[in-house]
């Protein structure tokens, strides 16, 4: 067996400014040993590393995404001084060791998930490992709501994106029905979309779902969602924040690895 999946239930230290009710919970560990790669081909698990799961929960706060560039990895040891910040090997899929991607705050932006990596693994004998750092997240605040009215829902065919506002918006073919919508913009400060029928009631959506794609600090922000209505127009309705601020949270935590 090349794989240890954890649930972690372990002692969480907080430092810094942190409120009694702002918290980082960790949820789940993997750690994928290094084997004969004929033997680790009938796992399907992946390289040699370590993957922690963990939750973020910050009250009265509208988290938005990572601020990747002002967060910090001080700290990723086992406790028998192995560095896990340093690969193992050179890997084809080199792991960051805070995953942007996998930032999934909740509608109201108080908590999220995310995911902490290495492309190392404890030494053998180690009975824990110690994470330390700075988690810096953006944080939107003041909303503002802009209204349009009459923007098309038709799906293009050439697939160009419909300017609305300062967003771009794609329109695809929902599953199983209705309307697939992204968005994109160029700072994350975009709190919620809604969709609105010319009978001035809301239109049901589900998703909200957030994420970036970019390279040397140049991203595009989207906010995707799965809209129930055949319309081909809408008024749509986009608030956005019109203050942000990048706020830290320190990441301190030593975790069990049970083996």
């Amino acid at each position: 067996m090349n794989s240890i999946w954890i649930c972690v239930a372990c002692s969480l230290s907080l430092i810094g400014s942190v409120t009694a009710q702002e918290k980082i919970t960790p949820l789940s560990l993997q750690i994928i040993r290094q084997v004969d790669p004929e033997i680790a081909k009938l796992s399907f698990l992946g390289e040699p590393g370590i993957t922690v799961n963990a939750v973020l929960q910050a009250p009265n706060t509208i988290m938005i995404g990572f601020d990747e560039e002002n967060s910090k990895l001080t700290t990723f040891t086992d406790d028998v001084g192995t560095d896990l910040s340093k690969p193992l090997k050179k890997s084809s899929f080199p792991r960051k060791w805070l995953e942007g991607y996998s930032f999934r705050p909740n509608k109201a932006g108080d908590a999220a998930s995310f995911t902490l990596s290495s492309n190392n693994i404890p030494a053998s004998g180690a009975k824990s490992i110690t994470i330390q750092g700075t988690l810096a997240v953006h944080c939107g605040s003041e909303p503002k709501t802009d209204e349009h009215a009459g923007v098309s829902m038709v799906i293009p065919k050439q697939r160009d994106p419909i300017k609305v506002g300062e967003l771009k918006m794609f329109v695809n073919k929902g599953f199983p029905d209705g309307k697939y919508i992204s968005f994109q913009s160029d700072a994350p400060n975009i709190k919620e979309v809604t969709f609105w029928g010319a009978d001035g009631k809301e239109v049901k959506s589900e998703g909200g779902n957030r994420g970036f794609f970019g390279f040397n600090k140049k991203y595009t922000y989207t906010l995707d969602y799965n809209v129930k209505s055949e319309a081909e127009k809408l008024t749509i309705k986009i608030t956005h924040f019109t203050k942000m601020e990048s706020k830290k949270f320190p990441i301190d935590l030593k975790l069990g690895v049970g083996f």
